[in-house]
């Protein structure tokens, strides 16, 4: 499993729902982000790593802010996760 790929594809859902040009239905990206958050968080119950942690910790915060339309707050994250890769 590789933890890293998950979490940027976590981030990509997050970073699909910041996009304002992109149109998506709030049902289907929030069904997206709920999934996304919930690899995120399987993947890196597995992980020991601290490096691992750090950017799970950030990529599940993106889809956590996200799905509570804090798009501040997630945008925050994401570059948060960007950092850490």
């Amino acid at each position: 499993m590789n933890i890293e790929q998950i979490c940027k594809d976590a981030i990509a859902v997050v970073e699909r729902y910041l996009d304002s040009d992109v149109v998506v239905p709030y049902a289907d990206i929030f069904a997206e982000l709920c999934e996304a958050q919930e690899a995120v968080d399987d993947a890196c119950y597995e992980s020991n790593s601290s490096k691992s942690h750090r950017t799970c910790r950030a990529a599940w915060q993106a889809c956590l802010a996200a799905k509570h339309d804090e798009c501040s707050l997630a945008k925050m994250y994401v570059n948060e996760f960007w950092e850490q890769v």
